[in-house]
């Protein structure tokens, strides 16, 4: 090492040995003119990411302090690519000599991707390193549906766990269901079912709902956080009665569509309404017994309906005769005939309409 040169003078060197008195000399000659130069400095990759604080550090490193020695060195970043100490932000870091160094930055505002070169200064300019990228943009949370279970017509039991909290964290959680195939928040006839936060990642609601027999509902779990919404799986519930309620013959008749329920046997006629009355079956209580017309409706498909008695017997309407009197239909010929006795037998079919 050589102190004490002049800046801007030519100077020649060649190395020598000295033996017995005898001087030797290298057979090349190198020459060198000193003068300032920039430091070297290079970036690393940024780490310690927060969006939920805004923070970050930076990692550099002084490959050359220049000549003479740098003053400061630190880390310039923007929104936009080649970041300048001039113009953009600066964050000055301590320390002297070569070597990593690092500062922390604050203030990075989620949904940013910032660029950072690392730098360093002296008398002939400032240095830049290579530039590296801080993605501040928001990680969605990831959620899923862990189970949907029916309890009763009214009742209803939803499990879902958050995977993965974002970042920033999520701030709320809960269930969304509906009728529609793919519910989401946006969808207005969407109930939501709002969880609070606890440390557990799994979280549960008991939800309670005046008909979750009659429909089939789809549920999923979501979470939103700063990055928008996460949704989980859809899984459905069904009321198992409803379920084989759907399965029930069916005929149209006068524009409307009828549910046969099973025949319930021969009864008097009194009996008859009471039963269909009373019915109360895959989540509906509004049977009945059918009128003429409707039953008539009805033997007109008989084959697609089914399951009507073989013996050609007949079959109780709804429709009166008279105070001891009421219509039925054979389904052996089709005949209706308005003198049967209330106090007498036949066979009976409950049906719903749907509205």
């Amino acid at each position: 090492t050589v102190s004490g040169l002049t800046k801007g003078k030519t100077y020649y060197v060649r190395a020598y040995a000295i033996n017995a008195g005898k001087e030797a000399y290298s057979t090349n000659e190198v020459s060198f003119t000193p003068s300032d130069a920039l430091p070297q400095v290079s970036t690393q990759a940024v780490t310690n990411i927060s969006r939920t604080t805004g923070k970050a550090t930076f990692n550099g490193t002084i490959v050359d302090e220049g000549e003479p020695n740098y003053t400061e060195r630190g880390f310039v970043y923007a929104t936009t690519h080649n970041p300048m100490v001039d113009s953009d932000t600066k964050v000055v870091a301590s320390g002297k000599g070569r070597g990593e160094f690092v500062a922390n930055a604050t203030e990075l505002v989620v949904g940013n991707t910032y660029y950072v070169r690392a730098y360093a200064t002296n008398t002939q300019g400032t240095a830049y390193g290579e530039e590296k990228v801080a993605d501040f943009k928001a990680i969605a949370p990831e959620v899923t549906t862990v189970s949907v279970e029916f309890k009763s017509n009214t009742s209803a039991y939803f499990i879902g766990k958050i995977t993965n909290v974002g970042d920033p964290e999520y701030t709320e959680r809960g269930f969304i269901y509906a009728k529609i195939q793919n519910p989401t928040l946006d969808d207005a006839s969407v109930t939501k079912v709002i969880v609070a936060k606890t440390s557990s990642a799994q979280f549960e609601k008991q939800v309670t709902n005046a008909n979750w027999g009659n429909h089939l509902w789809y549920i999923r779990a979501y979470a939103i956080s700063s990055a928008g919404v996460s949704y989980g799986e859809i899984k459905t519930i069904q009321d198992p009665e409803y379920a084989e309620y759907l399965k029930l013959p069916t005929f149209d008749f006068a524009g409307y569509l009828y549910h046969v329920y099973p025949d319930m046997g021969a009864m008097t006629w009194s009996q008859a309404m009471s039963a269909c009355n009373g019915l109360s079956y895959g989540g509906y209580d509004d049977w009945y017994l059918p009128n003429k017309e409707e039953l008539n409706a009805m033997y007109q498909k008989k084959s697609s309906i089914g399951g009507f008695s073989s013996s050609g017997a007949y079959y109780w309407s709804s429709t009166e005769y008279s105070s001891g009197n009421a219509w039925g239909q054979s389904f052996y010929d089709g005949s209706q005939y308005y003198g049967f006795s209330k106090s007498n037998t036949c066979r009976v079919r409950c049906v719903r309409r749907e509205n």
